[in-house]
This record gives C-alpha cells, sequence and structure tokens, in this order.
C-alpha cells in the first residue's frame, strides 16, 4: 500500500488572460503548501479568454486534498 500519492486538482474556472490565471495558480500553490501539502508540479493551460491551471500534489494515502468554498462569480 502506497504512503503517498499524487493528485491533481484541477481548477474549475476560467481566465481571459494568462496573468489571471498564473496569479491564481500562485495562490493556490501557496494555499497547498499551508495545508501541509507538497506541490511537484503546475501549469497554466490555454488560450486568450480561456485560460486555467492545474496542480500536481503529493497527498498521503487516504488523505484527501484542501477544501475550498465554491468560486464566487
Amino acid at each position: 500500500i502506497p504512503s503517498a500519492a499524487v493528485q491533481t486538482y484541477q481548477a474549475p474556472e476560467t481566465f481571459t488572460f494568462d496573468s489571471e490565471a498564473k496569479k491564481a495558480l500562485a495562490e493556490k500553490v501557496a494555499a497547498f503548501s499551508a495545508a501541509g501539502l507538497p506541490v511537484i508540479g503546475s501549469a497554466v493551460t490555454g488560450e486568450l479568454g480561456a485560460y486555467t491551471y492545474a496542480v500536481d500534489y503529493l497527498a498521503k494515502a487516504g488523505q484527501p486534498g484542501p477544501v475550498y468554498p465554491p468560486p464566487q462569480y
């Protein structure tokens, strides 16, 4: 039984500009680190008007990712 597993958090929101997605990504990485979940990779993807991001992190076996409130629009 593995003691840790790589999990991926895919942002549910999209951003108009890559700079907005990069800022949100940096905030999310900080939140994961603060929650004790080591981030091992991240990326902003998409195109103008539809950027998003994903974060790969290590979770202890059976440990869920951080819980976030739904985004407010």
